[in-house]
């Protein structure tokens, strides 16, 4: 068993790693969005997400290429990443605010 903390980053870092490997890839939901654990109802608290490796049920999942590179969620091509990339963590935290009026 691979066990990853961290978010949908770590996840897209980590994946190609244990792809064809027979193994149980299991994540606990420690990053800024949690997209993918979102998308696959793992609870966003550390208890409910520890049980849910312990007790869940495995799922098989797809995955994506581009230029070499796995994702297992999504993938962003143009202003998307370069924000992700140039964004100081601590402050992807902070939801946007809407437009004044």
């Amino acid at each position: 068993m691979v066990i990853v903390g961290g978010g949908d980053g770590s996840l897209t870092r980590t994946i190609g790693a244990v792809l064809g490997i027979e193994c149980v890839f299991a994540l606990l939901p420690l990053g800024t969005a949690n997209s993918f654990a979102r998308n696959l109802e793992i609870p966003p608290n550390l208890d409910g997400a520890i049980d849910t490796i312990a007790n869940g049920v495995r799922r098989r999942i797809d995955l994506g290429r581009i230029n070499g590179q796995y994702f297992a969620n999504a993938a962003s091509i143009g202003i998307s990443p370069m924000i992700g990339e140039t964004v100081p963590h601590k402050l992807k935290r902070y939801p946007s605010l809407p437009p004044e009026s």
